[in-house]
This record gives structure tokens, C-alpha cells and sequence, in this order.
């Protein structure tokens, strides 16, 4: 890794606010799969992500559920999942212009890597895995750089846009119907496209890692161009 690398990344260690011990698992965390594609011997960071998507989930379950004594599981399901949806972890990547120091591939995938809402979601992921992994399984770092950018959508008015969107079509008997399909990724992941059909058009469209959340962001993005 070249000196200017180095000197990235231990800025993107101040904004996480948590200092590697092995300087290993924080660049695999900032390598996406089309840099490790082109690279030889180089980690990308779908393992990490895979393990800080299962600790994300826990952590934010368990402060779920004592900051909301009296919520159902129903309840507190639906904020969980919107708290670790795509939609807010990148909002948290751009809040602190984190995605910059991912490495990514070569061309035109560099401009659209660094422009997708998963791939930021999957950084997000990816450094809370590192983190958990370079402390040894102790999960204390990880839960300040969790609440560090998640704490302002605790309260946050958790909208069921899918409701919002059906009670809107059906109030101006506008035909509306979502049909959802798997796709493959650029880094062969399975992904879900959700098209809203409007009066039997395309309206919007919605990615997600599942049928829930590209549903949820396609009637979202219609909520914030027609409802809101």
C-alpha cells in the first residue's frame, strides 16, 4: 500500500474514531471487489461485511428493545429495519464522506461504485465487522461508531412508505401494483429491483439486499416526489 493509501486511511480512521491495531482489516474494510478483482493477493470486503451485518443487527436490536419498553416485536422489527436499511447506512457514509477512501476498480465502475446506496450500506457494514474483528470480539467500538452515526434516526419518524403509497393510489383510484425480481449484482450478489406501477407505469424503482427494502424504496422515492 502506497504512503498516500496510508495517509487516507488513517483519516478515515478519525472519522471512525477507533484506531487498528491490525491496519490489515481496515483496508480490506475500504476494498471493494472490483479493485480486488484487478489486484492480486488483495481481500475486498464482502467477509467483513458479512460479520457486521450480523453484529449491526444485534446491536441495534438490543438498544431497540430497552429504548422502547413497551413496543411489540412487530414494532420493533420495523425499526430495526429501517435503521440498518441501505437508505440510512449510506446516509451515514456521506454524512462523513467515507465512501472517498474506498478503493474500488479502474473506469466507469470507480464513478458508479462509489455512487451506489448499497455499496455504501456494505462499507458501513464492512467497518463495523473490522472493528469487531481487530478488538477480538468486544463489541464496545463498534457500538460507539454504530450510535456515532445512528443515533439521530432513533426517533426518527419510522414512515411505512409501502402503506403511505397504496392509501395514495387508492384515494385517487390510481391503479398500483409493485412487482419485485432477484438480480445479480456487479460483485454477483443476489440484489431485488422493485418497479411501482402507477396506471400501469413504471413510476419508480427500488433496490435492496431484500424484497422488503426494495419495495420500501421504491414507494419511498414516489412518497418524497408525490406525497410528501
Amino acid at each position: 500500500m502506497t504512503s498516500e493509501n496510508n495517509c487516507n486511511l488513517s483519516d478515515a480512521e478519525r472519522i471512525i474514531g477507533y484506531s487498528f491495531k491490525d491496519k490489515s482489516l481496515l483496508v480490506a474494510a475500504f476494498t471493494h471487489s472490483s479493485y480486488a478483482n484487478e489486484h492480486k493477493n488483495v481481500s475486498d470486503y464482502q467477509r467483513l461485511e458479512f460479520l457486521g451485518d450480523a453484529v449491526l443487527g444485534y446491536i441495534v436490536g438490543a438498544r431497540l428493545f430497552s429504548y422502547y419498553p413497551s413496543a411489540n416485536e412487530g414494532e420493533l422489527s420495523k425499526r430495526r429495519a429501517f435503521m440498518v436499511s441501505a437508505e440510512i447506512l449510506s446516509k451515514v457514509i456521506d454524512k462523513y464522506d467515507l465512501i472517498k477512501y474506498l478503493r474500488v476498480g479502474s473506469g466507469q465502475v470507480s464513478d458508479e461504485v462509489k455512487c451506489s446506496e448499497n455499496v455504501k450500506c456494505d462499507l458501513f457494514e464492512a467497518i463495523v465487522g473490522a472493528i469487531v474483528l481487530d478488538c477480538k470480539g468486544d463489541f464496545t467500538y463498534a457500538k460507539e461508531f454504530i450510535w456515532k452515526g445512528l443515533e439521530l434516526f432513533l426517533d426518527f419518524n419510522n414512515i411505512d412508505y409501502k402503506s403511505k403509497t397504496l392509501e395514495y393510489c387508492a384515494k385517487k383510484h390510481l391503479p398500483c401494483k409493485i412487482e419485485t425480481e432477484k438480480s445479480l449484482s456487479e460483485n454477483k450478489k443476489i440484489i431485488f429491483i422493485s418497479k411501482l406501477f402507477v396506471s400501469e407505469k413504471v413510476a419508480t424503482e427500488g433496490t435492496g439486499k431484500s424484497k422488503h427494502t426494495a419495495e420500501r424504496e421504491a414507494c419511498r422515492i414516489f412518497y418524497d416526489k408525490f406525497i410528501r
